[in-house]
């Protein structure tokens, strides 16, 4: 007796286990997906250059006036793409092979500029840097940055 269901039986096989996805079709779905990823981060580079562009024209006090005005994108987004571009400019060949929970991190407007600066050229070194490791280096960074603050505060 077959107990093979109908959805068993019309099942492409490529969806049921990666094993089973046959190698060829693997590599290039993912060729795929790195290239488009890959475009996205040129883009959101793109895209943070030009803004640098505008608000170095127009003066820091008008740039969320022009934003609102021509642009679909709100004042903290268009500062993360503006700060991804300054931080990772030219470094598109190292950010696209990071995968996106450290890009994140180092993109991120907590971490600071001289953390990202090292952890990448750690990567381009060749040496990737453990996540735990990243966030320590962050930690570490941000505690001492506090306390100088404190410490110009207090006197």
């Amino acid at each position: 007796m077959n107990t093979a269901t109908t959805s068993d039986k019309i099942s492409a096989p490529w969806r049921t286990a990666s094993r089973q996805i046959p190698h060829c079709f693997n590599h290039r779905i993912a060729d795929r997906i790195n290239s488009r990823r890959k475009q996205q981060l040129y883009a959101v580079i793109e895209i943070g250059r030009d803004l640098l562009l505008v608000e170095e024209e127009i003066g820091a006090r008008q740039f969320g006036e022009w934003l609102q005005a021509h642009c679909h994108i709100d004042e903290k987004a268009a500062r993360r793409y503006m700060r991804f571009a300054k931080r990772f400019g030219d470094k598109l060949e190292v950010i696209s092979e990071l995968p996106d929970s450290i890009l994140y991190k180092l993109g991120a407007g907590v971490t600071p500029e001289e953390v990202a600066r090292v952890v990448l050229a750690y990567f381009e070194a060749g040496w990737p840097l453990p996540p735990n490791e990243i966030d320590r280096l962050i930690r570490e960074r941000r505690a001492e940055l506090h306390a100088r603050y404190l410490d110009d505060i207090i006197g």
